[in-house]
């Protein structure tokens, strides 16, 4: 009957049913494989006396300008709201000419944060040269490619290199490994001040759970 139909076209069915879970379990593991490659190599990369200069450097200037591009800003409002929890506000211009205004503005007290995964385009690089000109520290945030003006940083941390630019499905291990250096520089200036850090963060808090009408 129709029950006998139904359970015969599963029978026919379950071995193919079985090559699908199969094709993504293997397709699944291969990502992970490459993946977890991908989030290593950052970890490989990070030349920890950079790190604690750059942490240092943060400390001691009054202004953090951030400057990237496209997915990329996400990751930048993400560090921005990070130190903002702890006390410190860092500029994150998201426009093409507020970037360019705001590098303008900048001198000797800003340290800029400039994140390009390759120096491509014309905004950044100008906006590198208006940093250099101005004598403003420079945090350079790139992949280990040759970058055209890297010569202008006074500090540079180096993000995941084996994605190409062009053929990929996403940046996927380009932004963990950005995620994971803004997370480390957030993480190495937070331990500079610990206690004072903490209980910043903490007043704060206690002060918007405290809020009534």
């Amino acid at each position: 009957g129709t029950q006998d139909s139904a359970l015969a076209l599963v029978w026919q069915l379950v071995p193919s049913l079985l090559g699908v879970l199969l094709l993504i379990l293997v397709l699944s593991a291969v990502f992970a494989s490459r993946l977890s490659g991908r989030v290593v190599e950052p970890l490989n990369n990070l030349d920890l006396e950079q790190l604690r200069q750059a942490a240092s450097l943060i400390k001691k200037v009054p202004a953090i300008d951030l400057y990237t591009s496209a997915g990329n800003l996400f990751f930048a409002e993400n560090f921005k709201f990070q130190m903002q929890e702890i006390g410190r506000f860092v500029n994150v211009p998201i426009e093409e000419y507020h970037q360019r205004l705001t590098a303008a503005a900048s001198d000797p007290s800003h340290l800029s944060i400039v994140v390009s995964y390759g120096g491509r385009g014309t905004v950044i690089p100008e906006i590198v040269k208006i940093l250099k000109n101005n004598r403003s520290p420079i945090l350079l945030i790139t992949s280990t490619d040759a970058i055209p003006f890297a010569g202008a940083a006074t500090h540079h941390l180096y993000m995941s290199s084996n994605e190409s630019h062009y053929n990929k499905i996403s940046s996927f291990s380009t932004r963990l490994s950005l995620l994971f250096l803004l997370d480390c520089l957030y993480t190495s200036y937070f331990k500079l001040d610990y206690d004072h850090n903490v209980a910043m963060k903490m007043d704060y808090y206690k002060k918007i759970s405290r809020i009534t009408w």
